[in-house]
């Protein structure tokens, strides 16, 4: 899902269509929108993260505190039952979440 995370910041027309809430709210809550078997969801989250005992984000790979990233992987993760389940998918599915468009992936073999 990382991979997939990190090409959504350069793509910030896709971060409009996946966000729905347009700016920081007082009620920590956020609506998003992904895609889950060809269909559009609304996924509603709020600013609330899972941290270990020394209060670092558990769920945070690239170390940042940029609220997106965060809001997004959360929805993500309500949509498949979990985080620990975001890292058993393949890429291909996490990019079909992100743009609802279909995606395959293809083997490259060196000869």
């Amino acid at each position: 899902f990382s991979a997939a995370m990190a090409c959504l910041g350069e793509r910030k027309d896709l971060l409009e269509k996946i966000i729905i809430s347009e700016k920081l709210n007082t009620h920590g809550v956020y609506v998003l929108r992904l895609c889950k078997d060809g269909a559009w969801k609304n996924v509603i989250v709020d600013d609330r993260f899972p941290c270990n005992d020394d209060g670092e984000l558990m769920y945070n790979e690239g170390g940042h505190k940029i609220l997106w990233p965060m809001l997004i992987q959360k929805a993500a993760a309500k949509l498949v039952g979990g985080y620990q389940h975001l890292n058993k998918g393949l890429i291909v599915e996490a990019l079909a979440m992100l743009t609802g468009e279909p995606c395959d992936h293809m083997r490259l073999q060196s000869k």
